[in-house]
């Protein structure tokens, strides 16, 4: 699996997110840890604006890494996504904290932003938010080399695989039907905030002020 790959946390064979019984094991750590004073800070704040980057990942960690005890997090995201590799690995960092209550709270969120959003347990859509499912891509560009149909191939499979596993974590995370999620991605099109609410991509779409 392309999720497993980059952040192999168990030796699951098909593993798309922290396993019940390992978070419920993290939990009472952090549980502990609370109860003898060593917790560390009980919030964090985290802002995913821009284009995602290994910066961006580097600096979301480095914020969770401070308080591996806390109880609860917030994720403003304002991005139309960015890198694919930080952007797995910002979902699996999340995820994988110990927090009984991560909320993300959505401006704009597209591509690999909206993989991010789903480490959430609770989103919420800021009105007019724009949320985009795509499939992977890349820029080709004139770099001297000669590249074979077979290179390309290669490439072509892999991307498939990463939009096969990214589709799967959306589903598994929301409760979507995956070949429904698949269409809508490629669309190429902003999804509705009510077609998003409809298939748990965001639980709730706050009011205009």
């Amino acid at each position: 699996m392309f999720i497993k790959m980059l952040a192999d946390p168990g030796d699951q064979p098909g593993w798309f997110g922290t396993s019940s019984v390992e978070l419920a094991e993290m939990r009472e750590e952090a549980s502990r840890a609370r109860a003898n004073g060593s917790a560390g800070p009980d919030h964090i704040d985290i802002d995913i604006y821009g284009d995602i980057t290994r910066e961006t990942f580097e600096r979301v960690k480095a914020k969770l890494d401070a308080a591996p005890f806390a109880k609860s997090i917030d994720i403003r995201i304002d991005s139309r996504g960015g890198e694919c590799l930080p952007s797995v690995d910002l979902f699996v960092v999340i995820e994988r904290h110990p927090a009984d209550k991560k909320v993300a709270i959505l401006k704009q969120c597209a591509s690999g932003a909206v993989l991010v959003a789903m480490a959430a347990d609770i989103r919420l859509a800021a009105p007019g938010c724009e949320i985009l499912l795509h499939p992977s891509s890349m820029v080709l560009v004139d770099d001297g080399r000669r590249y074979t149909a077979e290179e390309l191939q290669r490439q072509a499979d892999f991307m498939r695989k990463v939009d096969t596993d990214i589709l799967t974590v959306i589903a598994q995370r929301s409760g979507a039907d995956p070949a429904i999620l698949a269409a809508e991605a490629a669309t190429e099109l902003p999804s509705t905030l009510a077609w998003c609410q409809q298939r748990g991509i965001v639980h709730e779409i706050e009011e205009a002020k």
